[in-house]
């Protein structure tokens, strides 16, 4: 019977995996990078249907930020933290968010839901749609959860190829304006 030997090798698996899970085990916890991603594609989902449209910005995504991918996107962009105490981030609390620190796929819908809440009411809704791209980023500390948004938006300097072609458009139509 070689059965034996396939069952010795998953059990050392789980072991491991026991110490790392909560008590609510019944779900599986994504990584922390999974679990931000998780969040902002929730936070799409609800704002598609409060508002009927998707988002105008690009998330950044966490797992893009290790492989690179957002790196250059990154360079052409500033960031600003959307809660601020005076030039720090500082991170909002999430009201009503789960009790627990999970990482679930559950908790995020519960978090997208609440975050987005907390934008619109707190009137900084309107510098997220601004934003060309943005990163959600939620922290579980002591027993809260709290969030902050980053936005980025085009920078001043890095924008000479788009001014090329705006000046063309100007020169062009400078006659018709000169009175």
């Amino acid at each position: 019977g070689s059965s034996s030997s396939s069952s010795a090798s998953s059990s050392t698996a789980s072991s491991s995996e026991s110490k790392a899970s909560t008590e609510s085990s019944k779900e599986k916890e994504l990584t922390d990078d999974a679990f931000q991603d998780k969040v902002q594609s929730e936070f799409e989902q609800v704002y598609q249907q409060k508002r009927s449209g998707s988002p105008a910005w690009t998330f950044f995504s966490h797992e893009g930020d290790k492989t690179g991918a957002n790196a250059t996107a990154k360079k052409d962009t500033e960031s600003t933290a959307l809660y601020r105490q005076g030039e720090t981030a500082k991170d909002e609390d999430i009201a009503n968010a789960p009790k627990d620190g999970a990482k679930t796929e559950a908790n995020a819908k519960a978090l997208a839901e609440k975050i987005y809440d907390t934008l619109n009411n707190g009137g900084k809704m309107s510098e997220l749609i601004k934003a060309k791209y943005a990163q959600i980023k939620v922290s579980y500390k002591g027993d809260k959860w709290a969030f902050n948004v980053d936005v980025y938006k085009e920078k001043e300097s890095s924008s000479s190829s788009t001014e090329k072609s705006s000046e063309s458009k100007a020169s062009s139509s400078d006659d018709s304006q000169t009175e």
